[in-house]
């Protein structure tokens, strides 16, 4: 196989990992405070034996991620994370912890989707709201994670259907926060029902009580923000 692909040359997801260049992208956690590169993290996530990839996947949400904040990288990261959640190295891959995370072993594809779906819920529109209620708008990097939701989306139906509960579950928790992009008006009841039946069996509350509170996030923002309702995070 490897020599296989070394007369293939680079496969796809090496290739948008390689041609983005990161370097010059901020993180929120960086080289500077210990972290690995998002590209080495990367590299982990796909090659490094699990609990090394349990460490690699809580470094990349203190990447892009730390304390809910959005950074430069955080937008081309989610579209690699995006490429990850279908690429065979993740494919019934079983972490034993998160750190910080979960103390229970959990499906790396799992792991992905949920750093996915609280980044999107960090960009959403009751996010947005409570932003706009105290004088601010959101920033740029949050627009261009907004920029990036429809290009997410093909991943994340294609894990609803997933023989993993937990898998199954991160993916509808992912997909309410991506139903809400405009280019999925037309679908928008449909994907929030797919993804509230999944999420209703759920032995979590939290997880039942997120997706009733998805649904209820406002259409329009700007008046939500006037009415003065998004006060608590939903994470």
């Amino acid at each position: 196989m490897a020599a296989a692909n070394a007369s293939n040359g680079p496969s796809p997801l090496d290739r948008l990992i390689g041609d983005i260049d990161w370097a010059h992208l901020k993180v929120m956690i960086g080289p500077s405070q210990g972290c690995p590169t998002v590209p080495e993290l990367f590299t982990t996530l796909r090659h490094g034996a699990a609990p090394v990839r349990s460490r690699a996947l809580y470094d990349l949400s203190e990447a892009i991620n730390h304390q809910n904040s959005i950074a430069e990288a955080t937008a081309p990261a989610l579209i690699t994370v995006a490429a990850l959640l279908t690429d065979p190295d993740t494919d019934r891959v079983t972490l034993p912890t998160i750190p910080h995370w979960t103390d229970s072993p959990i499906p790396l594809r799992a792991g992905l989707l949920l750093l996915m779906a609280s980044v999107l819920n960090d960009v959403g529109n009751e996010t947005e709201a409570a932003t706009l209620r105290h004088g601010f708008t959101l920033s740029r990097e949050a627009l261009q994670v907004r920029a990036i939701r429809p290009a997410l989306i093909p991943s994340v139906l294609l894990l609803l259907d997933d023989l993993d509960v937990q898998v199954r579950e991160a993916a509808a928790l992912a997909l309410l926060p991506l139903a809400q992009d405009p280019s999925l008006t037309s679908q928008r009841e449909a994907l929030n029902e797919r993804a509230s039946a999944i999420l209703a069996s759920s032995a979590d509350p939290h997880r039942r009580r997120f997706a009733a509170r998805v649904r209820a996030e406002p259409a329009d923002p700007a008046a939500a923000a006037d009415k003065g309702c998004c006060d608590d995070p939903l994470f």
